[in-house]
């Protein structure tokens, strides 16, 4: 050892060592930076993941329902025709289950990928940049609601007072209006030269795929649904939603609330951080649309994540639901012409903790309202306590919020403050719930593995 040495001697070695453990300092400090970065990069790239996992779906193979129209353009007598489509569409659910649902398209001036190569991701109305679908989405939703196949074709003629024989079956000519009628919509600045208007002159056309008779019912149901579109529709929510809270912060050993948006009948929830319950603290394994639920939890600290996941296996996939390529590709937007009921959907939504919440005890001989040592009673519990202003009683719900772009719905609003009227509020900013706590955890093995390889290099040199 150095201090069994001459005063001297150790005084030169010393000397020479102390740039030699300043190196090792500044490659100590190096590789503590360099593990930070990594350790950030990590955590973003977890914390990156969608909070919104909505199913993918493809085109299907299967040949789609079809109708012929002609007609010439108003004021110039130029004939035009083509084929109208309504689309098998291939849902995958988070099952692995395939359900086939109807799409028309909701832009004539892109191509349609037909192949089934590329996949496609539940859109919200705000991504799609159609020409006029963001100013007439209402009225879209109204004609896919009133048009073909949420109707019958023989429905859908008979509102527009459409009588007679035609070539083609009622279905076909609801089938072509509807398309129309959509396209009027979202591309009105081609219509007549791309596709007809309602001012379009009805003709025969091809060889009899479309008598004067088909042509004439087809315009006679665009101008019914264009004039009697209303723009009072809502978008279509998510299949399956967990909108998480604002912040972490409980409130009587509780966190929330977590509201959950699902077209499902019902959809079962859970927590690894703790029991489910309602607004009245009693525990619950299954949510409708627009619950507000919690997560009592206990002995947990600062910064312990908190999620709540749901599955549902009746999801619909709601008429008006846009649909748009996931893989970025310049394809057709597609959306939903009925509402479709049959696959499944997951979803979490996840929150870290912002204030302790310590492990209940037994109420002990002079504890005589037999509450719960974890920050206050919990309302509905029968305790009698002094609770706080429970969050959920009288609070507002959000309405579901944006819904997610790209790959799904937008991302959710925000949750009401589940802390208001409490004295429990925390001042901690609030931290991500999409996974940036699991970086943290990834970080922090990594930033030890490389303290221990730096330690046991440093060893092996010495005793060298």
């Amino acid at each position: 050892m150095l201090t069994s040495l001459p005063v001297a001697r150790r005084a030169r070695l010393g000397a020479r060592l102390r740039p030699e453990r300043r190196r090792r300092g500044a490659r100590a400090a190096l590789a503590a930076a360099a593990a930070t970065v990594v350790l950030g990069a990590v955590g973003a790239l977890a914390g990156a993941a969608p909070a919104n996992a909505e199913p993918q779906a493809t085109m299907s193979r299967t040949l789609p329902e079809y109708a012929y129209f002609a007609w010439n353009e108003a004021g110039t007598g130029t004939f035009h025709d083509f084929w109208a489509y309504l689309f098998p569409f291939d849902v995958v659910d988070d099952a692995g289950a395939t359900t086939t649902i109807q799409v028309y398209c909701a832009d004539r001036m892109v191509g349609v990928d037909l192949s089934g190569a590329h996949p496609y991701a539940q859109s919200s109305w705000e991504d799609f940049t159609g020409t006029g679908f963001g100013t007439n989405a209402a009225e879209v939703l109204w004609v896919i609601e009133h048009g073909y196949p949420t109707r019958t074709g023989a429905e859908v003629l008979s509102a527009a007072g459409v009588t007679g024989t035609t070539n083609q079956s009622s279905d076909k000519i609801a089938l072509a209006a509807t398309q129309i009628a959509i396209w009027n919509l979202t591309n009105p600045e081609v219509a007549d030269t791309r596709f007809p208007s309602a001012d379009s002159i009805a003709v025969a056309g091809n060889a009899g795929h479309a008598t004067l008779a088909d042509s004439t019912a087809i315009l006679a149901v665009v101008r019914q649904l264009l004039d009697s579109a209303t723009g009072d529709g809502s978008q279509p929510g998510p299949a399956l939603q967990v909108v998480p809270p604002s912040d972490g912060a409980p409130v009587s050993g509780r966190v929330g609330p977590f509201v959950v948006r699902t077209s499902a009948s019902s959809a079962s929830v859970s927590s690894t951080a703790g029991v489910v319950v309602d607004a009245d603290g009693a525990p619950v394994a299954t949510a409708g649309d627009g619950d507000a639920l919690y997560v009592r939890v206990d002995g947990m600290t600062v910064g312990d994540p908190v999620p709540l996941e749901a599955t549902a296996s009746d999801v619909h996939a709601r008429a008006g639901t846009l649909w748009m390529p996931a893989d970025g590709g310049r394809y057709q937007t597609l959306i939903t012409a009925k509402d479709s009921v049959g696959y499944t959907a997951r979803d979490a939504a996840e929150i870290a903790l912002e204030a302790a919440v310590t492990p209940s005890e037994p109420a002990g001989p002079g504890d005589d309202d037999g509450g719960d040592d974890d920050g206050g009673a919990v309302p509905g519990d029968g305790t009698g306590g002094d609770v706080p202003d429970a969050p959920g009683d009288g609070a507002d719900v959000p309405d579901g919020g944006a819904e997610a772009p790209g790959h799904g719905p937008a991302g959710p609003s925000a949750a009401p403050d589940s802390r208001a009227g409490s004295s429990a509020a925390s001042s901690t900013p609030t931290l991500a719930h999409t996974g940036s706590e699991l970086g943290a955890g990834l970080g922090a093995a990594l930033l030890l593995l490389v303290a221990g390889l730096l330690l046991a290099r440093g060893r092996r040199r010495r005793a060298g």
